[in-house]
């Protein structure tokens, strides 16, 4: 990379650090439509289990603690919050009884759909006056940037704290869900 090259990745990566920080606001609306009992970690549980189920497998409680960068006892304590308030349920894995296997309930699943379209409204609302190409480049770029992060060592992808990094099965799945977002945003343009 020559030096101009590196000054003009430097300055575009100041400024994308810059507009990351600037998502804030889109954080806590995305907060705001999570009931409080749920909280965003518990949104975030429910979806990586229903990510699991759609993908033919099942969740376990390592698989959402990997997702949020927490310990096994912090997302235990999650997943049995949420089997309590009748969102989740917990079955013994046949193949590993030491195991567990979570799934989403009617009513789990029925949050997560709501969350999720209100959310989407929210975005909408955001794009209302943008170009449809625009909106679609906006959702490719941001696949891209999260496939680039993902591909970082690991080394890199720790934070100061020393969690780990994600599991490569929730990196794909995050992946491919900003892919098919991407996919999405580019057919209903057209």
């Amino acid at each position: 990379m020559s030096a101009s090259t590196a000054d003009v990745g430097s300055r575009a990566s100041r400024e994308i650090v810059e507009a990351l920080r600037l998502i804030g606001p889109l954080r806590r609306e995305i907060a705001r439509l999570v009931p409080d009992e749920v909280g965003p970690g518990g949104l975030t549980a429910l979806r990586v289990i229903s990510e699991s189920h759609a993908a033919g497998g099942a969740a376990r409680v390592s698989d959402v603690a990997a997702a949020q960068h927490i310990g096994l006892p912090v997302a235990s304590r999650q997943v049995r919050q949420l089997e309590d308030d009748g969102l989740v349920t917990r079955e013994v894995s046949p193949a590993d009884r030491r195991a567990h296997r979570l799934t989403l309930t009617d009513s789990g699943r029925g949050l997560l759909e709501r969350v999720h379209a209100d959310l989407i409204a929210s975005i909408d609302a955001v794009l209302d006056d943008w170009d449809a190409e625009d909106a679609v480049q906006l959702a490719r770029l941001m696949a891209r940037l999260h496939e680039g992060i993902s591909r970082l060592p690991d080394a890199v992808r720790h934070d100061h704290a020393g969690r780990a990094a994600p599991t490569e099965n929730t990196e794909t799945t995050q992946t491919t869900q900003a892919t098919k977002t991407a996919r999405t945003l580019q057919e209903s343009a057209v």
